[in-house]
C-alpha cells in the first residue's frame, strides 16, 4: 500500500513538472497589474507585473497558443519553455527557450503580407481586382514558404503540425474572403450599402418604396465589375 502511494505521488509530481513553463520579460502597458494568460476565453494563469512592467513567474500549461490579456501579444507555449517576452515600442522581442517558435509566428505573418495585400491579417481592397490565377499563385507561394520555414526549424512535432494546420486554415479563409470580394468596386459598394441602410430605415417608418429598393439593387449590381471567378 505504501509503495503504491509513493508511485502515485511520484507520478503526480512528474506530470506537474512536465507542464512547467517559466514566462518572464517586460510589458510596460501592464505595469503594476497582472498578466492574465488565456486560451481563447478561458483563464489559464496569471503572473504579477511590477511597477516597471517587469515580470517572471511559473505556470503549468498544455502546449498551445495563448493570449496575454490586455496586450496584443499571442504566444506559443510548451512544457519546459523558459520564454522571455519584452515589448519595446511596437516591437516584441522573444528570448530564451521558446523564442524560435514565437519569433517564427511573427515571421509567418510577415511572409503572408509579402505575397498578398494584407492589413491586420485581412485582405485589403487591392485584392478586389487581382485575377484568380494571380491570387492562387501568390497564395501557393506563401503557403510553400511558410511550411518550408516551419519544417526546417528545430521545433517540436506538435508545433510543426499545429502550424501546418494554421497555415492551411488561413489559406482557406483568405480564399473565401477573396471570392466574396473579387471584382467589387469598394466605393460603389459603399454607396450601395448607404442606400440599403436608408431603405431599411424607411421600412421601419412604414415607407415601403419599391422604386427606392430597385435603385438599391441596381447600385449593388453596379458595384460588381466582375463576377466570373474561375479557379484552376
Amino acid at each position: 500500500m505504501r509503495n503504491s502511494f509513493i508511485i502515485l505521488l511520484f507520478s503526480f509530481f512528474t506530470n506537474a513538472y512536465a507542464q512547467h513553463i517559466n514566462l518572464s520579460g517586460s510589458l510596460p502597458e501592464l505595469a503594476g497589474k497582472k498578466i492574465v494568460i488565456q486560451y481563447l476565453d478561458h483563464f489559464k494563469g496569471e503572473i504579477a507585473v511590477d511597477a516597471a512592467g517587469k515580470f517572471s513567474g511559473d505556470v503549468n500549461l498544455e502546449p498551445g497558443y495563448y493570449t496575454l490579456k490586455g496586450t496584443d501579444v499571442t504566444v506559443y507555449l510548451e512544457p519546459d519553455f523558459s520564454l522571455s517576452v519584452s515589448k519595446i515600442g511596437n516591437n516584441i522581442i522573444f528570448d530564451g527557450k521558446g523564442s524560435v517558435e514565437n519569433t517564427m509566428l511573427r515571421r509567418i505573418i510577415q511572409l503572408a503580407a509579402s505575397y498578398l495585400p494584407l492589413k491586420n491579417n485581412f485582405l485589403t481592397d487591392d485584392i478586389n481586382f487581382i485575377e484568380p490565377s494571380v491570387f492562387l499563385d501568390n497564395l501557393g507561394l506563401y503557403k510553400s514558404a511558410a511550411l518550408n520555414l516551419v519544417n526546417n526549424a528545430a521545433v517540436s512535432a506538435y508545433f510543426k503540425r499545429s502550424e501546418a494546420e494554421k497555415i492551411e486554415y488561413f489559406g482557406k479563409r483568405l480564399t473565401n474572403e477573396y471570392l466574396a470580394r473579387y471584382g467589387v468596386d469598394p466605393v460603389k459598394q459603399q454607396e450601395a450599402y448607404t442606400l440599403q441602410m436608408e431603405f431599411v430605415k424607411n421600412m421601419r417608418l412604414g415607407n415601403n418604396d419599391k422604386a427606392f429598393f430597385e435603385k438599391y439593387k441596381q447600385a449593388m449590381k453596379n458595384s460588381h465589375k466582375k463576377s466570373d471567378v474561375s479557379f484552376r
